[in-house]
This record gives C-alpha cells, structure tokens and sequence, in this order.
C-alpha cells in the first residue's frame, strides 16, 4: 500500500505540475524527493558505529549544487524520519526545549513539503506537533484526520510556486500504523 500511495502522489504530481506550467518556451523544474531518513542527518550509523553512504547532509550538498544551475527545484520528503538514529531520539524525548536538530536541518535545506510517515506519527503527538510548528515548510497528510473534529490533522495538499510554474502536492500517510 505504502508503494501504491508514493506512486500515486508522484504521478499526480508529474501531471499536476507538467499541465500547470503554461509559460512559453521550454523551462526546466526538478523535483528532488527524499525518503525513510530514519534519522539520518550525517552520513554516520551511531547505533551500528559506521559510516553510510547516503544521509541528509550528501542530500543537502547535492541540492544546493542544482540550486545553483536552476532555481526550479522543488524539494519533497515522503516521511520516516523521526525514529532511527539517537541524535532524533535526542531531540524527541530528552532535550525537548531546544529546537528539534531535524528541524533545523530540513529547514537549512529550504524542503517545500514533508509527507508525514507512519514512524512520525508513532512518536507522539508531542513530537510531530512540535515539529509542525518549528518546519517552515508544511507537514502533509490527506487521510490523517483529527478524531475530535473530523477535519484534516495536517495539511492534505500544498502548491509549491517555483516563479513560472505552480506544483500541486497531494500526499496521503501511509498507512502502516
């Protein structure tokens, strides 16, 4: 399910944003997407004490060079990055005065829209609501729906404007929890 769901947004996404981008003449727009973080932020595994190849400290070198040659770059995660390494821990359930460091980097990296993960959703509404409020890009989920009102948790689409051209986002939380 959790495929089906990552598959749909892409593809409305490539649609919504192929059919809303009207200017004249060719322009180019690239759509970075990660995903399952888990944590992550620099490319060392303190649980199993190595280095990794891939963490959001690369991710974030490789956007800002493609800043640099376009700045159509419309930066998405699709969730899974509150349980993982300690350093979120950290942050999560000790150190909860101080701005979250998840936050802080994926605010450095200027992301457009998160999707909210089911390994988000399962720290707490303490947690991710923090973190809703410290993100300056919005937390999206279309099916996460509070059980008081009945009305949408979090947001369930976002329009990215890239200066020409406006991308739709629909995003809906997998549905593993």
């Amino acid at each position: 399910m959790k495929t089906v769901l990552k598959h749909f947004s892409l593809c409305c996404t490539f649609l919504i944003l192929t059919f809303s981008c009207v200017t004249p003449g060719r322009k180019q727009v690239t759509i970075l997407e990660t995903t399952d973080i888990h944590g992550v932020i620099m490319p060392y595994d303190y649980i199993e004490k190595e280095d990794l190849k891939a963490s959001l400290a690369s991710a974030c070198t490789y956007v800002s060079n493609l800043r640099e040659e376009n700045k159509a770059v419309v930066l998405l995660d699709d969730g899974d990055n509150l349980q993982g390494q300690p350093a979120v821990y950290y942050y999560n359930f000790v150190d909860t005065t101080s701005p979250h460091l998840l936050a802080e980097a994926m605010n450095y990296m200027a992301y457009d829209a998160v999707t909210v993960g089911n390994h988000d959703v399962e720290t707490g509404h303490s947690v991710y609501d923090r973190l809703k409020k410290e993100y300056k890009f919005p937390l999206l989920a279309a099916n996460a729906v509070d059980i008081q009102s009945g009305d949408p948790y979090f947001k369930p689409y976002y329009i990215v404007k890239k200066g020409w051209c406006q991308n739709s986002c629909p995003r809906a939380c997998n549905a593993n929890y």
